[in-house]
Formats: C-alpha cells, sequence, structure tokens
C-alpha cells in the first residue's frame, strides 16, 4: 500500500516543484514547502490506513 502511495504523490511532487521553481522561491523556502508537503501527505496517507482498519475491525466484529 505504501508503494502505490509514494507513486501517486510524485505527480503532485513534479507539479508542485514546478509551481514553487516559477515563483522563483530561495531553494531554502522550497526544501521548506517539500518537507511540509511530504509530511502532509504521509500522515494523511497513515491516518486513512489506521481510520481503515479501525473499520474493518468494526464490521468484523
Amino acid at each position: 500500500m505504501r508503494d502505490t502511495a509514494a507513486t501517486s504523490a510524485q505527480p503532485a511532487m513534479i507539479v508542485m516543484s514546478i509551481w514553487c521553481s516559477s515563483l522563483s522561491l530561495s531553494s531554502r523556502s522550497l526544501a521548506i514547502a517539500l518537507v511540509i508537503c511530504v509530511t502532509l501527505v504521509y500522515f494523511s496517507y497513515s491516518f486513512n490506513a489506521c481510520l481503515l482498519a479501525s473499520i474493518s475491525r468494526s464490521l468484523q466484529q
């Protein structure tokens, strides 16, 4: 599941990097934005996985 999450997040990263470079931001702010984006994507996928596991457990009971 994490492999599909990583591959689906790559086009968004490419679009974001193109968008940030078109704004001609400094490399430091670009790195900060990239780290924030990766962190948000990671937490959203882990939260969704936890939510799905909780739903499947409640359905099995």
